[in-house]
């Protein structure tokens, strides 16, 4: 072989075992990343059965409106906690084109979904708390978005369990 030949094979070599080192931490990062969906997923659920709490408390006309707009505010308060958190995951670790698996990107979707709803129910809340008919009305009805919204998350992940990434 040839002087050239040889570093040629060494370049190659070497460069496919830097490939190959890439490849596996690019892929612990996007493990990183879906693992903290389940973590976001998990403080929904209890940032959800709060609301409900406080929701049906002022349904049943056991708090008063003032107290219920308290709550409200409460709630916004943890709300924007948690989007501010999740927004510097999402910075910190970029979803890159390609670098998910089907599953893997609709359980995220399904993450950002339940925060827009969850939005969605507070403004409601505000605008509607001087009719309780109305607000109970349109609880149910935005209530169901979010249930939707986590199901999608369930089902990516109980679909990647059973090995369809």
């Amino acid at each position: 072989m040839t002087k050239k030949k040889i570093i040629l094979c060494v370049t190659l070599i070497t460069l496919s075992i830097f490939s190959i080192f890439a490849f596996k931490s690019f892929q612990k990062y996007q493990k990183q990343w879906y693992e903290r969906q389940s973590d976001y997923i998990d403080d929904l659920s209890v940032y959800t059965g709060e609301m409900d709490d406080i929701f049906s408390l002022y349904i049943a006309e056991s708090i008063s409106e003032d107290d219920f707009l308290n709550h409200v505010s409460l709630l916004q308060n943890q709300l924007s906690a948690i989007q501010v958190s999740y927004q510097q995951e999402k910075e910190i670790h970029p979803v890159r084109t390609g670098s998910y698996t089907y599953n893997q990107k609709y359980a995220c979707e399904g993450v950002e979904e339940t925060l827009t709803h969850l939005q969605e129910i507070l403004d409601m809340a505000r605008e509607n708390s001087g009719d309780v008919t109305t607000l109970a009305y349109k609880y149910l009805a935005l209530h169901q978005n979010i249930i939707d919204s986590m199901s999608k998350y369930t089902a990516a992940q109980t679909a990647i369990a059973a090995g369809n990434p």
